[in-house]
């Protein structure tokens, strides 16, 4: 569980987001295409001297567009725990036990926002991040 809990202090989600398919409706909905995206995750190991990294390769990401403004959108990721890859698959077997994520108990990481806000970068939305029975306001680029 030690462990675990580490992850929670450094765990870092990126989402590239290349590829949606429209459907129709209002608002509109815009739905990933998992085979143009990617949900990465890089953790620094061995008090920092590298880092392990891979991906998620099951999940969704839905935006609900509102008047083709997305600071007025909603968007929701649901990650699929057991779907981890980090090119080794004995650590991905572990990550899934009881002593990280235990994927039989926490099958999903969700993220769903609240509100989105355009900034000289870009785009932040902010909302409820949910891993491993856990939920907390979080910022995503």
């Amino acid at each position: 569980m030690r462990r675990l809990l580490y992850l929670h202090g450094v765990w870092l989600i990126v989402l590239v987001i290349s590829g949606f398919t429209f459907s129709g409706g209002d608002p509109i909905k815009l739905i990933a295409e998992t085979n143009h995206s990617t949900i990465q995750f890089s953790v620094p190991i061995s008090s920092g001297l590298t880092r392990i990294t891979g991906k998620f390769n099951t999940f969704s990401i839905d935006i609900d567009l509102i008047d083709n403004e997305i600071t007025r959108s909603r968007i929701k990721a649901v990650i699929q725990v057991s779907s981890i890859n980090t090119g080794i698959p004995a650590r991905d077997e572990d990550l899934k036990t009881a002593d990280f994520f235990d994927t039989e108990k926490y099958p999903q990481i969700t993220f769903v926002s609240d509100r989105i806000e355009k900034t000289e970068s870009g785009y932040i939305a902010t909302g409820q991040f949910q891993m491993h029975g856990v939920t907390k306001t979080i910022q995503l680029p």
